[in-house]
């Protein structure tokens, strides 16, 4: 799925063994973009760049309810790339056996906040989340996960 501007919902679907440059099972541009996922499965899709499952940009607002990420790949994001000021909500999902060079469950870059509600992330490589750009968010990454900065 490609989405610049547009609001939809899906129920009930599955994206399987896709591949794209951004977002190998979907794509979402532009801040009006408002996307509602519930009961939907991600598995085995490729981003040769950004987002193995899905990538987020420039203000995007997905909200994902009931979902899976499993098997995704990407450089960014095995999963989730979500960029520039995009902030997904996420709520009763699950991440595992994704994998990337950086954030093998979820990427942020550029002022990301994504809110996860009642998530699981394991088994994702080279690591759960990964943040880049502020200090602050990873912080409070480091912070969450018990470490020491």
């Amino acid at each position: 799925i490609y989405n610049e501007g547009g609001s939809y919902t899906l129920n009930d679907v599955t994206f399987l063994d896709n591949e794209s440059y951004n977002g190998g099972g979907m794509l979402q541009v532009a801040s009006s973009s408002t996307s509602t996922f519930n009961n939907v499965t991600f598995s085995g899709n490729k981003g040769t760049l950004f987002g193995g499952g899905g990538f987020s940009s420039t203000g995007g607002s997905a909200v994902f309810t009931n979902v899976t990420f499993s098997g995704n790949a990407a450089p960014r994001g095995g999963a989730i790339h979500n960029h520039w000021i995009s902030t997904p909500l996420l709520v009763n999902v699950a991440f595992y056996g994704n994998s990337a060079t950086n954030g093998g469950g979820i990427y942020n870059s550029y002022r990301s906040a994504p809110t996860l509600v009642n998530a699981i992330l394991w088994g994702d490589l080279p690591g759960e989340i990964d943040v880049e750009t502020y200090q602050v968010q990873r912080a409070a990454l480091a912070s969450a996960r018990g470490e020491r900065r």
